[in-house]
């Protein structure tokens, strides 16, 4: 079981329900991955803005630079209410 499988199991079980950031199917959650934690005060989740990059460019095919385009602008750009996720750098 993945740390974002278990985090959900957990996370259902104290009734807290951070946005999760989804893959292209319902079954396969690309980002899974990139998923760091939760924050459990403000019902967030945390992920690595570097290992969702990778997933764009290996997914996707983007360029490195198409792909930090497209994380700035639709992933970390996006305002999803007071549970939008976090994104951290883990690798410094």
């Amino acid at each position: 079981m993945s740390r974002l499988e278990h985090a959900i199991e957990y996370m259902e079980d104290i009734e807290i329900e951070p946005m999760l950031l989804l893959g292209q199917s319902e079954e396969i959650n690309d980002y899974a991955e990139a998923f760091v934690g939760v924050i459990l005060d403000e019902s967030k989740a945390v992920y690595d803005e570097d290992k969702i990059i990778k997933v764009l460019m290996e997914r996707d095919g983007m360029t490195d630079m198409d792909a930090i385009e497209f994380f700035e602008f639709n992933i970390r750009g996006s305002y999803m209410g007071d549970r939008t996720p976090m994104y951290i750098k883990t690798d410094f």
